[in-house]
């Protein structure tokens, strides 16, 4: 995949940090890809330290792996207060300002810097101390925030449209970003970032699957529907209008929920809400092959 194969990072950059959220194996899409990043870039010669987030115990660890080294440490936190705006604003400022001063000392040494979207607004952190960092600073943008709040409101927030407004001049402000797709690289250059500073990175999958592999039986909940399963956050997408008119049927697996609607398109969902976290990601992502469905358009 082009995660793996690609690299932000000259082989003379030696010391990597990257940061993320919830590392393996607490469920989190950025955090499992930034774990497979790591790892394959430590296999190159770099000396990677990836620090993340964990709901269980805080932990340090360090290996050698190909011609480099990977330090992983993980801190202890709690979910994320979804029920709550307020709850989930604190929750990322203590746990951006946790990682800062975890990572400092690293931060100050390091050749190269990665963060993602995850934390939401690590950049506001990050970006204004920046003269303080050594080596490039590079985001790879898997999310845009403080964008997906704001589409998710009925009515304009002034303190949003000003908060947007100072994460864009943060944006202008890194070295170099990642991008997940051409629609993320369209709007980081509507938002004033040179399109030179821009590279195209895909995820690609982080699970292969054998050429003629068995899928397993569906459940007989979903018995004669068509079956997808979807990728990444669900929150802003179930929300949008398109999404609900598609009147696709959720079904939550590991909760033991039954389904809402009687539509025949249903699309299986891990919500955090789910105790999922202790299956493996490669079982959790292989359970199922979707089959025969379009997604909706989503505006």
């Amino acid at each position: 995949m082009d995660l793996l194969a690609l690299s932000p990072f000259d082989p003379a950059e030696k010391r990597l940090v990257i940061i993320a959220d919830w590392l393996p194996p607490d469920f989190g899409a950025v955090g499992q890809y930034m774990l497979l990043r790591a790892q394959a870039l430590a296999d190159r010669g770099h000396d990677v330290t990836l620090i993340g987030l964990s709901t269980t115990a805080g932990s340090t660890r360090h290996e050698g792996r190909g011609k480099g080294t990977l330090t992983e440490i993980r801190l202890r936190a709690r979910p994320v207060p979804r029920g709550s705006l307020i709850g989930r604003m604190i929750w990322t400022a203590a746990t951006n300002l946790r990682l800062l001063m975890v990572a400092f000392g690293k931060l100050r040494t390091a050749d190269g810097i990665l963060f993602t979207g995850s934390p939401p607004l690590l950049i506001h952190f990050l970006g204004p101390l920046k003269p303080l960092w050594r080596g490039r600073l590079i985001y790879r943008i898997t999310d845009f925030h403080p964008e997906c709040l704001i589409a998710a409101r009925s009515r304009p927030s002034p303190i949003l449209a000003g908060l947007l407004t100072l994460t864009n001049f943060w944006r202008r402000r890194v070295d170099g970003f990642e991008a997940l797709g051409e629609d993320q690289v369209r709007r980081l250059a509507a938002a004033g970032v040179s399109p030179d500073r821009i590279t195209l990175v895909r995820d690609g999958s982080p699970v292969s699957f054998a050429a003629g592999g068995r899928s397993m039986a569906l459940p007989d909940d979903l018995s004669g529907s068509c079956v997808s399963l979807p990728r990444g956050s669900r929150r802003v997408a179930c929300r949008s209008t398109a999404h609900r008119r598609s009147r696709w049927r959720s079904w939550r697996p590991s909760c033991g929920r039954r389904p809402r609607t009687s539509s025949r398109s249903r699309m299986p969902l891990w919500g955090s809400s789910c105790r999922r976290r202790s299956m493996p990601a490669s079982t959790r992502v292989s359970r199922f092959f979707s089959s025969g469905v379009q997604s909706p358009t989503l505006t």
